[in-house]
């Protein structure tokens, strides 16, 4: 089975986050869908060139069945060593939902509100460690590799995950510094100031020189990012 690392959720503000230690990379999710070579990529525009489109709708519909078939037992496979929220009936409750699931499932739909397993995506649990679920996707990896069957792709989607806690400590620090000095705060020439103060919180907003009413909200992120 062909397999891809996907990183594209991942820009190059988060991957800053990461080299200052304010984010982890982490894992999103796993695909299951149809994956075509480019000779079979190109075989399959000749095709599409040479038949009627009924033809063609009828050849699409059955590589969908096939496809489908293919899938669904590895999604079988999976449920049996993990816990796949919304994958069986018992495990499609709340209180299912609640508890520390491995992966939750979702898929395609058919015109009668059937599962269409020809596409396959399960996701990450987020109330887990990054850690926890790098393990779990490398004891997933090791099962797919050794999955021997043709026309399917597997795309691992990669994420951040951002120590928010950090960020905004860091953040306070910054405008504390920066207080009523002028900057250039993306593009802009003006202040940072003290909006609102309640039970010792600060709360700050970006002044555009010459504004004394009107002022931007104060983005952690970039604001790390520019003076941090």
């Amino acid at each position: 089975m062909f397999i891809k690392h996907d990183y594209s959720y991942i820009g190059d503000a988060e991957n800053k986050l990461i080299e200052k230690g304010l984010a982890e990379l982490d894992v999103f999710s796993i695909t299951f869908d149809r994956y075509y070579t480019k000779e079979e990529q190109a075989g399959n525009k000749v095709l599409a060139e040479s038949i009627s489109k009924e033809d063609w709708s009828i050849h699409c519909e059955n590589i969908r069945l096939e496809l489908a078939n293919k899938i669904k037992p590895i999604i079988d496979m999976l449920n049996l060593k993990y816990d796949i929220h919304q994958y069986e009936e018992n495990k499609s409750t709340m209180d299912h939902f609640k508890s520390n699931w491995d992966l939750y499932f979702g898929c395609g739909c058919n015109t009668n509100n059937t599962r269409d397993y020809s596409y396959v995506k399960l996701n990450f649990n987020d109330k887990r460690t990054v850690q926890e679920n790098i393990i779990l996707l490398n004891k997933v990896n090791d099962l797919i590799k050794s999955i021997d069957v043709n026309g399917i792709g597997c795309r691992v989607q990669y994420t951040t995950r951002k120590h928010q806690l950090q960020i905004d400590q860091l953040a306070i620090t910054i405008c504390e510094k920066l207080l009523n000095t002028f900057i250039n705060y993306n593009g802009m020439i003006g202040k940072i100031k003290i909006i609102n103060e309640q039970e010792g919180q600060k709360y700050y907003g970006f002044f555009k020189k010459g504004s004394r009413n009107r002022y931007y909200s104060v983005n952690n992120d970039s604001l790390i990012l520019q003076f941090g």
